[in-house]
Formats: C-alpha cells, sequence, structure tokens
C-alpha cells in the first residue's frame, strides 16, 4: 500500500499538470493577441480590449475585413460597451462597400449617443453612398451642429448638398472646408516650428 501512495501522488501531479498545460492553450486561443502577462495576474477586461482594438486597426489598415470584423464581433459578444468597437465595425463594413451593414452599426452608435459627431457623420456619409440624400444631410447637419469645424462633416455635407442642387452652399462649405485645413496646417506647422527653437 505504501508503493501505491507515491505513484498516486505522481498521476495526481502529473494530472494537475495536464490542467494547467490545457487551460494555458484555452486562454491561447480566447486571447491570441493578449500580451503576455508575468506573475499570477491576469489580464482585465480593459487590457484584453485594447489589444484587440489595436489588432482590429491593424487588420482594418490592411484591408482585412472579414478578419477585422470577426475579431470585433468577438468583442460585442463578450458584452464590451466601448462605442470605439461599433466604430471600427462599421467602418470595416462601410470600407468593403458593405453599406446596409455599416449604415445599421452606425445607427447602433447615434441610438447610444444622439451627440455623437463621428457617429453622425459616418451614418450620413453611409446613406450618401446609398443615394439616399436627403437623410444623408439630415444627419450631416446634426453632425455638424455638433462639430462645426470638422473637415470631413463640412466636405461630405458638401457632397450631399452639391447633388441634392444646392451648388452655393455646397461649395461655401467646401471653402469652410478648406479655410479649416489651411488653419489646423498652419498651426501644425507653428508648432513644429516652435519645437526646433
Amino acid at each position: 500500500m505504501s508503493e501505491l501512495l507515491p505513484n498516486r501522488r505522481f498521476g495526481i501531479l502529473v494530472a494537475i499538470l495536464l490542467l494547467v498545460a490545457s487551460l494555458t492553450g484555452f486562454l491561447a486561443q480566447k486571447f491570441p493577441h493578449a500580451p503576455p502577462k508575468t506573475g499570477a495576474q491576469a489580464p482585465t477586461d480593459k487590457e484584453v480590449q485594447e489589444v484587440h482594438l489595436s489588432k482590429a486597426y491593424e487588420l482594418l489598415n490592411a484591408g482585412r475585413f472579414a478578419e477585422t470584423q470577426k475579431l470585433l464581433r468577438g468583442l460585442l459578444r463578450r458584452n464590451y460597451r466601448d462605442p470605439e468597437i461599433l466604430r471600427l465595425l462599421g467602418k470595416s463594413y462601410y470600407a468593403e462597400q458593405r453599406y446596409t451593414e455599416a449604415e445599421e452599426v452606425f445607427r447602433q452608435l447615434v441610438e447610444r449617443n444622439e451627440l455623437d459627431a463621428s457617429a453622425l457623420n459616418n451614418l450620413g456619409q453611409t446613406l450618401f453612398k446609398q443615394h439616399r440624400n436627403p437623410e444623408a444631410r439630415v444627419f450631416l447637419e446634426r453632425a455638424l451642429e455638433q462639430d462645426a469645424t470638422s473637415p470631413y462633416i463640412l466636405l461630405n455635407l458638401s457632397d450631399v448638398l452639391r447633388v441634392l442642387g444646392h451648388e452655393e452652399e455646397a461649395r461655401a462649405l467646401r471653402q469652410k472646408a478648406q479655410d479649416e485645413i489651411n488653419r489646423r496646417l498652419s498651426s501644425s506647422s507653428e508648432l513644429s516650428r516652435g519645437e526646433k527653437k
């Protein structure tokens, strides 16, 4: 009987080691882009989310839309509430010219925060791409109310107004966008000159 006890302990030890190894493999599959942690501390939800968002930006910029969308939908299934997840998912659909899906995502963002200029702009631009110009105008005008100096919003609204036959308004918005771009470039170059001194 005394011979079985060391063998049993060894068996239990082997079972524990196998369990730890399989758990480590499982976690590596669930969080493939998570940075390795030192010590016994597990990554926080925020850390995992930030790593995945960083990877999603990388995939989106590389034009790997299906992978981007899979990663972001996985984050949404984990119940992360960061609007940036939805924003990236919508941009991914938009870049892939899947405007119906992009519209659905951007509408969710607007429903969460109707003062989000970026979401309003993205929704307006998506509607414009679907040739739904009067509706696009409404959202772009709401976006402009929230951020009157955004060149993106100014240019997008200008495009919609031009298509709707409001050439004068469109031209004025284009000029305002160009003035804002020039102002930002001037400020940027002044800052860089100041750093060189």
